[in-house]
C-alpha cells in the first residue's frame, strides 16, 4: 500500500524516540498528508477482523478542529492507532513511498533529529 507518511513511521518506530518522530513528521508533512494518512490508517483498522475479546477497543478517529496543535494531535492519532495495533498484535500493511526522494529527506530529518 503507498503511502509515505506511514511508510515513514513504519521504518522509523523503533528506532526512533516518539517526540522526535513526533517532531518531524509535523515539521515535514503538510496537514493534508497528515490527514489523509490517519484516514487511512483508521479505516484500516476499521476494517480489521479482530477478536476483542478481553482485548483494548481500537481508537476512535477523533475530527481534529483547525488550530495551531492540529498536526501535532492529529500526528499523536496515527500513533496511537500503531501503538494499539501493536498491542493487540494486529498486522498493518506494509507501507510504501511512491516519492522516494521526498521519503528520503523526511528520514534524513530524523537521523539528524536523533543526533
Amino acid at each position: 500500500m503507498t503511502d509515505e507518511l506511514l511508510c515513514f513511521i513504519q521504518v522509523n518506530l523503533d528506532k526512533t524516540p516518539y517526540n522526535n518522530l513526533t517532531t518531524v513528521i509535523t515539521g515535514f508533512y503538510t496537514d493534508e498528508e497528515i490527514v489523509y494518512s490517519k484516514t487511512v490508517i483508521y479505516k484500516l483498522i476499521s476494517d480489521m477482523q479482530i477478536d476483542m475479546q478481553g482485548q483494548s477497543v481500537p481508537p476512535r478517529n477523533k475530527i481534529r478542529k483547525a488550530g495551531d496543535n492540529k498536526k501535532k494531535l492529529d500526528t499523536e492519532d496515527i500513533m496511537a492507532a500503531y501503538s494499539w495495533s501493536d498491542s493487540v498484535g494486529a498486522q498493518l500493511p506494509t507501507f510504501a513511498a511512491a516519492n522516494y526522494t521526498e521519503y528520503l529527506r523526511s528520514n534524513r530529518e530524523t537521523q539528524t533529529s536523533v543526533l
